[in-house]
């Protein structure tokens, strides 16, 4: 099976890759060893631990491959300060939205909830072809290219 684009790994950084070129007019196949389903929501679940600090780059980001709409539908909390220091407590940075003069700095998002918001883009699109629970086995340099074989057995290139 061909593709000019095989992206291994739908996580955060792979889904929004895939999303990215989506327009760039390459066959792209995004693989994944895990189901890709999009995890039932609702308000009162409990919060998930695992969260990413979205910078308002990384939400225009979100925003530009169609994924935004998804994730603050179903949970977010925006943050204006940070404070972040090093483990040995010898220095500190302090953010602060009041001084670049921005209402938020960003959003708290958990991470289950920027996937999820991923995966409904990416169904969404249409163009990209998701191969869930497609596990690589063995990638391999050909004389024409990239050679991938999943543990099923499947070969793409």
């Amino acid at each position: 099976m061909h593709a000019d684009l095989i992206i291994v790994g739908a996580g955060m950084v792979g889904s929004t890759l895939a999303l990215a070129l989506q327009g760039a007019g390459l066959s792209i196949k995004l693989i994944d060893a895990g189901p890709l389903d999009v995890q039932p929501f609702a308000l009162t679940d409990p919060f998930e631990p695992r969260v990413s600090a979205l910078s308002a780059a990384s939400q225009r980001i979100l925003e530009r491959v169609g994924a935004w709409p998804g994730i603050a539908g179903r949970r977010i909390s925006p943050y204006t300060d940070m404070q972040v220091w090093d483990g040995s407590g010898t220095g500190q940075i302090h953010f602060s939205a009041a001084s670049v003069h921005a209402e938020v700095l960003g959003h708290i998002v958990e991470n289950r909830v920027v996937q999820d918001g991923l995966l409904d883009a990416l169904k969404a699109s249409g163009s990209i072809d998701l191969l869930p629970n497609a596990r690589l086995e063995r990638l391999q340099q050909t004389e024409h290219g990239w050679s991938l074989t999943l543990a099923d057995g499947q070969q793409l290139g």
